[in-house]
């Protein structure tokens, strides 16, 4: 069993070597190769609206259950909200066909919060990755599991890259709420995504694993993690940082969930939405620094 791990970090370790190497050589390329990212940009915008009227109903239940400032120094207050009953009820009637799909998450993943993982988004989401590195012209093609593992991929990139961003205590050095950084490589829908779409096998194919789904995911959770940094602030500056979170709980309830994991304080989470990175472009000229 530990000869097994051992090869399998052998191998990471080997994919992302090569990954590193072909970014110094053609970093032009890889600007070229993400062309799609605009496309990206387009599909997901983050919808400026006021709230509906479930939405307001919870607002009010919320604020009455949490009548204090909602962002405190360890968030401890995010997280309660998360974790309330009030919470939870909005969430059943808002997403109640909301679910993880058996099996994909790996028999021993044990999360506090699947919320970033339910809230599976349509597949048009990632329409643009779909069509240039699985070869497809449209989303009909790609299977549930393959858009799961794919979501997953994006998830848990936007998780490590934002802490990453606002030098956060690593997930590994955290004693509670922290985020697995496994890899779903024995998973036999991963296996079969990767024979189907790259012609490759697992172990061996973990360099396309990298140079086609690693990479590519690594230039859209940029884009992402901007995207929700730019609107977290335009929340603050609407609504003031404490109410801006109820705002986040009830509009973005994934994006909820990924905060809760990426940060373990007040100022880290801040200091992300203040500096959440460079342009796409910026990031692939300076070498693409891994997210993970």
């Amino acid at each position: 069993m530990r000869d097994k791990q051992v090869f399998y970090g052998v191998c990471v370790f080997a994919a992302l070597a090569v990954m590193l190497v072909c970014i110094q050589v053609s970093v032009g390329d890889s600007v070229d190769s993400v062309d799609y990212t605009a496309d990206y940009a387009r599909i997901y915008p983050h919808e400026t609206r006021p709230l509906s009227a479930l939405e307001q109903e919870t607002f009010a239940l919320l604020k009455s259950e949490f009548p204090g400032e909602a962002l405190d120094e360890g968030l401890e207050t995010l997280h309660a909200i998360a974790e309330s009953a009030v919470y939870k009820a909005f969430l059943e009637k808002k997403y109640p066909d909301a679910s993880v799909p058996d099996g994909l998450m790996g028999g021993s993943v044990d999360l506090p919060d699947d919320t970033l993982y339910r809230l599976v988004p349509p597949k048009s989401r990632y329409i643009a990755y779909y069509k240039q590195h699985f070869g497809v012209s449209d989303v009909d093609s790609v299977m549930d599991a393959e858009h799961f593992l794919i979501h997953r991929e994006m998830m848990d990139t936007w998780v490590f890259g934002a802490a990453k961003r606002a030098r956060d205590l690593p997930m590994d050095k955290r004693q509670t709420f922290k985020l697995s950084s496994g890899k779903p490589f024995r998973l036999p829908e991963f296996v079969e995504m990767m024979q189907r779409r790259f012609g490759v096998d697992m172990p061996a194919g973990l360099a396309v694993y990298v140079s086609d789904i690693g990479m590519p995911i690594s230039g859209l959770t940029n884009l992402h993690l901007k995207a929700d940094a730019e609107w977290i602030a335009g929340l603050f500056e609407a609504h003031g940082r404490s109410d801006a979170i109820f705002w986040i709980a009830l509009q973005d309830p994934a994006l909820l969930s990924r905060i809760r994991y990426a940060f373990t304080t007040e100022n880290k989470f801040l200091k992300f939405v203040e500096d959440p990175g460079p342009d796409l472009k910026v990031w692939l000229e300076e070498g693409a620094p891994l997210l993970r």
